[in-house]
């Protein structure tokens, strides 16, 4: 399906929703690691490779960690990311509860 790579909203609604069909083909395996081009992949290498609109990732973190490693692998990056951030506003309340004390 060709795009205007130009136009914001028709690029990455493009690259999601490929994302998505990525993800529904191999749910718990992904792609493996690097072969996200390859979904693209429909005759041969060079069908990528001059063609503009191929792109390697789904440009959302998330998005391609469910779609190269698996959907748990992609939900344990989420928890992971969940639990810094809230060990860091806890670590900001204590340095500002010392600070004051």
């Amino acid at each position: 399906m060709d795009f205007d790579i130009y136009n914001f909203f028709e690029l990455y609604q493009n690259i999601w929703s490929n994302a998505f069909e990525t993800i529904k083909k191999s749910p718990l395996t992904g792609t493996g690691p690097d072969a996200y081009i390859f979904t693209q992949l429909t005759r041969d290498l060079n069908v990528i490779l001059n063609n503009v609109n191929a792109f390697d990732r789904p440009y959302n973190d998330y998005l391609y960690h469910a779609a190269t490693y698996g959907v748990p692998f992609a939900l344990v990056y989420v928890v992971i990311h969940l639990f810094s951030i809230k060990n860091s506003f806890i670590l900001a309340k204590n340095k500002a509860k010392d600070e004051y004390s």
